[in-house]
Parts: C-alpha cells; sequence; structure tokens
C-alpha cells in the first residue's frame, strides 16, 4: 500500500511539474573550458522572460528559435579563487539582438584580479541567417611571487555569421566566428539536432597565425524531458606533438 501511495505522490508530483511553466534554468558541472566564450565551471542560474514550456524547437534552442529574453549569472568558489559573471540576452523589434557580459575572478593566493566586458550586436538578415558583431575588453592585474605587480587591458573584436535551418526538431546550427585581437582566432560550431532532444556537434578554436595551437571538441546533449537533460563533450589539440585531452564538457541542466 505504502509503495502505491508512494507511486501515486511521484506521478502527481510529476503531473503538477509537467503542467507548471517554464521559465528558471539551473546548470551544474563543467563545460569546454578552452573555449573563451563558453567556458563553465560551477553553477549559473538562468531567468528567461517568457514560457519556455509553449515554446517551440529544440530544448536547447527555444530562447534563440523564439526570441525570449534571457538573464544568466554564473559563479565559481574555489579555496581561495572567485569567479562569477552575468550575462544578459535582449531581442528587440526588426531581427536586433544584444548579447552582453560582464565577468570578475580574484585569485586572493597572489592578489590577481581579472576583469572582462563584452557586447555583441545581431542581425537576422533571414528566418535563418544572422550576422553580427562584438567586442570584448580584458583586464588584469597579477602579483608575483616576489610581489611585483604587473597589469594589461586589451581588447577583441569579435565578427560572426550563424545559420540556424530547424525543421520538426531536425536539422543544423552552425555559429562562425573570428576573434581579433592581441592574438587572434579563428571559433566555430555546427550542432545537428535529431529531436528536440537531442544533439550531437564540433566546436573548434585555432589560432590564425598559429593552427597547431587549437582545439576541437565532440559534444552531446539529450534531454530526458523538458525539465531535465545531461551534456557530455570531451575536446583535443589536432596536427601537433602535444596533442590530448585539452577540454572536457560534463553537465547537467534542469528547468522549473
Amino acid at each position: 500500500m505504502k509503495k502505491l501511495l508512494s507511486f501515486a505522490l511521484l506521478l502527481t508530483s510529476n503531473t503538477l511539474l509537467a503542467n507548471n511553466t517554464i521559465q528558471h534554468q539551473i546548470d551544474f558541472g563543467i563545460s569546454d573550458l578552452y573555449d573563451f566564450d563558453n567556458h563553465f565551471v560551477g553553477a549559473a542560474y538562468t531567468y528567461v522572460f517568457d514560457d519556455l514550456s509553449t515554446a517551440s524547437g529544440p530544448h536547447n534552442l527555444k530562447s534563440y528559435l523564439n526570441r525570449i529574453n534571457s538573464l544568466t549569472t554564473r559563479a565559481l568558489v574555489l579555496d581561495d579563487f572567485f569567479d562569477v559573471d552575468v550575462g544578459y540576452t535582449h531581442y528587440f523589434d526588426h531581427d536586433l539582438v544584444f548579447r552582453g557580459g560582464a565577468e570578475y575572478a580574484l585569485d586572493n593566493e597572489y592578489d590577481n584580479h581579472y576583469l572582462r566586458l563584452s557586447g555583441e550586436l545581431g542581425n537576422n538578415i533571414t528566418d535563418n541567417l544572422q550576422l553580427g558583431v562584438g567586442a570584448t575588453y580584458l583586464y588584469r592585474n597579477e602579483t608575483d611571487y616576489f610581489g611585483n605587480k604587473d597589469s594589461s587591458n586589451n581588447w577583441r573584436l569579435t565578427p560572426y555569421v550563424r545559420y540556424t535551418k530547424i525543421t520538426q526538431g531536425q536539422g543544423w546550427d552552425f555559429v562562425f566566428k573570428q576573434i581579433s585581437g592581441k592574438e587572434n582566432y579563428y571559433q566555430g560550431r555546427a550542432d545537428y539536432y535529431f529531436s528536440d532532444n537531442w544533439f550531437i556537434g564540433i566546436q573548434a578554436l585555432a589560432q590564425t597565425n598559429d593552427f597547431d595551437n587549437n582545439n576541437v571538441e565532440v559534444q552531446t546533449q539529450y534531454w530526458f524531458n523538458p525539465h531535465f537533460s545531461f551534456s557530455f563533450g570531451l575536446g583535443a589539440s589536432l596536427g601537433d606533438d602535444d596533442s590530448g585531452l585539452d577540454s572536457v564538457t560534463l553537465l547537467l541542466t534542469s528547468r522549473f
């Protein structure tokens, strides 16, 4: 009888959860440690300004395809190291989109400070094609073993192109970006969606004047239901003597 009641309560709670709106997302894990834009360690919270449960398309692309604004904050605290960043995406009329972010990191053991500010403006030229450009400001202030301080700052310009064509949950999502600054890189990813729940993709990053300085990562994400997903990926350098594991993605996502 107790097992029957427990099953009934579980079924009822799941039914109620399925009927609720979805505007919150929590991520926990590690993701893309090599990448400039998508590095993630620790925990993140995202608030979306519209209900995802009624939005169409693959779960991972619902905010993008349905032009839903979102606010994300991420945090990592590890011994004497602290890192927090905030990102905001806003979709305007006339097919414009703005993405902005700020990140601050502090290493108390060595009194090192790091700051990143970024902004990006894109425009949907067609239903499937988006062109845009962004800028990133990076600042560091570090102290060496002898107490000597060293600081620097630089800018990066990031034009990009994105092509997304999804039909009945299946299709491609491509992103290609050029990163120009003190060091120049090409960055891209290509994801194929087999359904609303599952995609497999490849993302790559290579230094413009030294293609041996690169990383290629194969990733996949599977949504067990609209409320829970698991992401996994492994990346390595290709074409040089130091080839080996360079990046790892292991991410749990919950929406409610």
